[in-house]
Parts: C-alpha cells; sequence; structure tokens
C-alpha cells in the first residue's frame, strides 16, 4: 500500500515558485485554509517542501532524531555556496554537536553577553549622532548596520574602531548586492560571467570579504594572548576532542554569525518600529515602562528583568511581523511520520511559523498587535519557535534579544519617531521580508 502523503497544493511547481517568490504569506494561508496544519507545495529547483502549522506537528519534528531529520545537510544545499561549509549551521551529528558546544556559550550566556549592553548602548548612539536632519531615512538600512556592527565588535573586540568600521563597510556592500539579492532564492539564475556581470559582482564581493576577515582570524590564531574577545577566545578552546578550529572553520562561523545576526535583528528591530508607529498607544505604555525604570540613565544590565513591557513589544512584532515565511528546515533523510502523514525521503520540511502566529487558541486576538500576548506569560514549548528549536535553536538568539531589547530602549530615550510613507508592506529583502522603501522615517530629539 502506498503511504500518505501530506496534501500536496495544486498547481504546477513554476507557478508556485513563483507565488512563493512574489508572497509567501498568501500562498502560506491559502494552504493552511485548504488542507489545514500540514501540507506540501512543490518548489522548481528546491523539490517537495511540507510546511508544519501546529504545535504537535513541530514538537515531531524537532524530536526526530538528528540523522532521519537532518538541519546542517539542509542548510548546507541553500547557502553553502555563499556562507561556506564548516559552520555550526552547515554541520550535522557529532560534528554539530562538538561547535554548538564552542560557539553557543559565548553568544548566550548571561556572564557572557551581558557586559555587550554598554557597547550596544554606545552603538545605538552613534546611529542616531550620524542621521540626517533634514530629510527621511530609511530605518532598515541603519538597522541593518546597527546590528552588523553589533555583532562585528562583539566577535573582534580587541580591534580598534576604524578598522572594524572598515570591516562593517566592505560586509555591508556583499550583503547589499547578495545577500538581500533577489538571485538569493533563485539558483538556477546564479551565473558568474565574470566580476561585471550581476552575480559576478557578488562573488567578487564574497572574496574580499573572505580575505578580510581572514586575515583578523589568522592574526588571533597566531597571537592568541594579544586577543581576548570571542573569536581570539573561540581560537584557543579546545573541543571536547582535543582539537581546536582550524583558521577556515573560524572564518565560516564568523561570516555565518554576522550574515544571520545582522539581517534577521536588523530586520526585527525595522518592524518592532514600525509596529509602535502603527500604534501610540502601545508605544506610549513602552516609553511609560523605560522612563519609570530608567529616567536618564543608558540602559544597563540591570535594568532588563524590569522592563517587561519591552520584551513583550518585541516578541509580538515578530509574531505580528514574522520576517520569513517558515524556520528551521530539514531534509527527510528516511521516511518519517509525522499525525497521519509520512514524509518521503529526500523532501524538505519545515516549521509554518506565520501560520502558528496566528493561532487562535494561542494567540487571543491573532489579526491584532497586542503585547498582551506575552506580557507576563510564559509561552510553552513548541508553541513559540521564532528561533527555530530543537537542538538547532538560532545560535545567537541570546545577544539577538539582547541587542533588540538595548537598541530600542536606547532609540526612544534619544528620539521621537515619524512614519514618512503613506502605507508599509512587507516586501522580499533577500531571504527575508522586510518594509517597503525600507519604512521611512523622520526624527527629532525627544522632548521630556
Amino acid at each position: 500500500m502506498q503511504p500518505r502523503r501530506p496534501p500536496l497544493m495544486a498547481g504546477l511547481a513554476p507557478r508556485q515558485t513563483l507565488r512563493f517568490l512574489k508572497d509567501p504569506f498568501a500562498l502560506i494561508e491559502e494552504g493552511t485554509r485548504l488542507h489545514g496544519d500540514i501540507f506540501s507545495i512543490r518548489f522548481l529547483g528546491f523539490g517537495t517542501w511540507t510546511f508544519l502549522a501546529s504545535p504537535e506537528h513541530v514538537k515531531t519534528m524537532f524530536k526526530a532524531p538528528a540523522d532521519v531529520l537532518v538541519a546542517g545537510e539542509a542548510n548546507r544545499a541553500q547557502l553553502g555556496f555563499m556562507l561556506g561549509t564548516d559552520a555550526t549551521f552547515s554541520l550535522d551529528g557529532e560534528a554539530h554537536r562538538q561547535r554548538q558546544r564552542l560557539v553557543h556559550p559565548p553568544l548566550n550566556g548571561q556572564r557572557q553577553i551581558h557586559p555587550h549592553v554598554p557597547l550596544i548602548g554606545r552603538l545605538t548612539r552613534r546611529m542616531i549622532a550620524a542621521w540626517p536632519t533634514d530629510r527621511a531615512l530609511p530605518f532598515l538600512a541603519a538597522a541593518h548596520r546597527l546590528s552588523l556592527e553589533v555583532m562585528i565588535h562583539t566577535l573582534l573586540a580587541a580591534s580598534d574602531d576604524t578598522e572594524l568600521d572598515a570591516l562593517g563597510d566592505l560586509f555591508d556592500r556583499f550583503a547589499g548586492r547578495g545577500l538581500r539579492s533577489p538571485l538569493i532564492a533563485m539558483p538556477y539564475l546564479q551565473w558568474d560571467l565574470g566580476r561585471f556581470s550581476p552575480w559576478g559582482r557578488v562573488m567578487h564581493l564574497r572574496g574580499r570579504v573572505m580575505d578580510a576577515f581572514r586575515q583578523q582570524i589568522r592574526r588571533r590564531c597566531d597571537s592568541p594572548e594579544d586577543f581576548d574577545d570571542v573569536v581570539g577566545r573561540m581560537a584557543t578552546t579546545a573541543q571536547k576532542d582535543g582539537s581546536y578550529l582550524t583558521e577556515s572553520a573560524l572564518l565560516e562561523e564568523v561570516v555565518n554569525l554576522l550574515f544571520a545576526g545582522h539581517e534577521t535583528t536588523g530586520t526585527i528591530l525595522t518592524w518592532t518600529l514600525e509596529c509602535l508607529l502603527a500604534h501610540p498607544e502601545v508605544l506610549q505604555r513602552l516609553l511609560a515602562e523605560l522612563d519609570d525604570v530608567l529616567a536618564d540613565r543608558p540602559v544597563a544590565a540591570e535594568h532588563l528583568d524590569q522592563l517587561p513591557y519591552l520584551q513583550a513589544v518585541i516578541h509580538e512584532a515578530i509574531r505580528f511581523r514574522p520576517i520569513a515565511p517558515m524556520a528551521g528546515v530539514r531534509l527527510v533523510k528516511e521516511a518519517f511520520a509525522i499525525g497521519d502523514y509520512e514524509l518521503a525521503p529526500g523532501s524538505l520540511v519545515v516549521q509554518c511559523f506565520p501560520a502558528m502566529a496566528r493561532r487562535p487558541e494561542l494567540f487571543a486576538r491573532p489579526e491584532h498587535f497586542d503585547p498582551e500576548h506575552f506580557y507576563q506569560r510564559k509561552m510553552q514549548p513548541f508553541t513559540w519557535n521564532p528561533f527555530g528549536g530543537g537542538t538547532r535553536m538560532c545560535i545567537g538568539r541570546g545577544l539577538a534579544e539582547l541587542e533588540l531589547k538595548v537598541a530600542l530602549a536606547t532609540l526612544l530615550q534619544q528620539v521621537e519617531l515619524t512614519l514618512a510613507q503613506d502605507s508599509v508592506r512587507p516586501v522580499r529583502n533577500g531571504f527575508f521580508f522586510a518594509p517597503n522603501q525600507g519604512l521611512q522615517i523622520t526624527w527629532r530629539p525627544r522632548q521630556r
């Protein structure tokens, strides 16, 4: 008897691919409306993808044996050509477990990340000081650059600001031309016809980025006693088997962390600001909390637990304005049952985060922006997984959430912002979805 496969959305793969590239959220909404909590779509060049939209199915996925639903191989297939194949993101099995034990602590433990609070505040104030006063500006570009600077200064803190700013300029150009290019999601159009062709320019910039960061890493490998920063400590910390990371492995870890850390965090910060500007009553409540806790003081680590509404606002923005149509991609290596269906080997399965975020039994007012969904509420496992889940949760989640809190609090302390465009809608920005026009804003110093 033939195994029962998840229901497949009607339509040829080329048409469904174009629909997904243009508006994946509409396609997902249609899939859940027609088929419920599990359905599949065929994509040109990517095969069959199964989308999971219930906590029970997501739990099954995240608790599956790591050699049956494989994450690293799926990630390599999507981004290995750009970010390499020897980073935590791209590894599986024991290699992944060893690397995770090395990379996870400095990006998540409170003792390791709380010392970065003053740095994030300083870089946020520096961002504001560089803003023009006579015209609107796209906040998305500023947020991406801020998040990139936070990551670079965190990883390579032993270098001076001028050197780190030059690295930021180079990586920013690479991200703008490559990681946010429409071609990033269309491998069949990635033709390198020399450095003056569209994809050739991307690959040329990639080479320059790799060379620049390789020099930083080589210095830390050659003289580890001179570099007390995250990358320096990673270079001198033995893994469980006694080995140390190679120069190439360190390079790929850094490039992966910079890509994942600044693209996602900067986009989330932008959507959070958009939600606040669209809901002035929420903004006023948040400002009241900040004034009560901080007064005129800069945000410090000891303040963070006293700002529950700030955290609720950020989590609600992530829910209400998802930056991607899915999370936690897995490659099915062996036939695997989820609910009443069996997934076929060679297919891909993902958490359908936008559909999860609209379930009324999880969120009382799913179609409204309402931080009460998260205010002083502990979410149950497998119901709230914007950073992925299981053993493959986002490696930099702790630092990302810290940055969002400190940057947003500092921003709102310093300035009053006004939306400077008529309407806001999500548009594709590489792998992620951000506000159209980059969220145009005007600003002035905050009057108390």
